[in-house]
């Protein structure tokens, strides 16, 4: 990190260690016959653009690849050029991570004498992938064109197929929680959901759907808490049977996007607790209210607006 000003066309860099350095000749000011261009594109191993990394180049010069995963450095002499990414995302072999790690590959070193482009960099990810599979039932037989979503910081989706059968491929390993569920209003689903930490292969994601008059809105979650839910217009009423005193139990609505919009702690007594949740600020859309005790995901329902 640096900060570079000028005293007159004398430039001054303030380094991060605190230092001072002030240079004989401005190297970063480009000249006037300085025009010739660099430019490329980072993509992953799945042919998609890598947005916001940096590239270098050289040991002075660095810019960002733009939405579509381009990057282009501008204004530069005839000479010797080396073009590297600076991976801001490897965490080593930590298998803990909150971000989705690569590897840039190559390095490029070439001497420009011409406006130059291809100057390509291949993303792949050090984590690799998973994949999360399961059915939907209905009175033991598949049911099929259902819709299911996967929604963590991204949103997948697949349909069952004729045997009731869905599949998400390459799904990359973060140690973030997914959220799986049907998004579908004409059955009700035994469970409502499945919350995931996906670091390997997850088979057997199985629902059972069974009519809405039938489905109970009870779930004991352990032998000390029991949560029913039911609705009163706009508010989302939650009534919480619990045999422990917390204070941390907390409750959190989610967008589909995985954005928070409301989160909140509160205090459990031992006996019969009352919350409510207000609906009226949402947009038409599907919502996951996500439930913790003590800091332990103990359920996810699925709230679906319409206006």
């Amino acid at each position: 990190t640096m900060v570079i000003e000028y005293a007159g066309d004398t430039p001054i860099i303030g380094a991060f260690n605190g230092t001072i350095h002030i240079m004989t000749e401005d190297t970063f000011a480009p000249k006037p016959e300085d025009t010739l261009t660099i430019t490329g594109k980072i993509i992953s191993d799945d042919s998609l653009a890598i947005t916001c990394i940096p590239i270098r180049l050289n040991s002075n010069r660095i810019t960002m690849t733009d939405k579509e995963g381009n990057y282009k450095f501008t204004k530069l002499s005839h000479g010797s050029y080396t073009v590297n990414c600076l991976n801001k995302y490897y965490d080593g072999a930590n298998p803990l991570y909150y971000y989705e790690p690569f590897l840039y590959s190559p390095v490029h070193t070439f001497d420009l004498t011409t406006d130059t482009s291809g100057i390509d960099f291949l993303a792949s990810n050090i984590r690799g992938s998973s994949e999360v599979t399961g059915s939907i039932i209905k009175n033991g037989t598949g049911l099929a064109n259902i819709e299911v979503l996967l929604v963590g910081d991204k949103l997948h989706k697949d349909t069952t197929n004729e045997d009731g059968f869905y599949s998400f491929q390459n799904i990359g390993k973060w140690n973030k929680p997914y959220n799986l569920f049907p998004n579908d209003t004409i059955y009700n689903y035994e469970p409502e959901s499945y919350s995931l930490y996906i670091n390997e292969n997850i088979p057997n994601q199985n629902f059972v759907a069974e009519p809405t008059s039938s489905v109970k809105r009870n779930y004991v979650i352990n032998s000390h808490l029991e949560i029913e839910f039911f609705n009163y217009g706009d508010l989302l009423n939650l009534k919480v049977n619990s045999q422990i005193e917390s204070n941390h139990f907390k409750l959190q609505l989610q967008s589909i996007e995985g954005r928070i919009i409301e989160e909140r702690v509160n205090n459990l007594t031992i006996g019969l607790n009352e919350f409510q949740v207000r609906l009226s600020n949402l947009n038409t859309g599907v919502y996951m209210l996500n439930l913790f005790e003590s800091g332990k995901h103990i359920i996810t329902r699925k709230i679906i607006i319409t206006r």
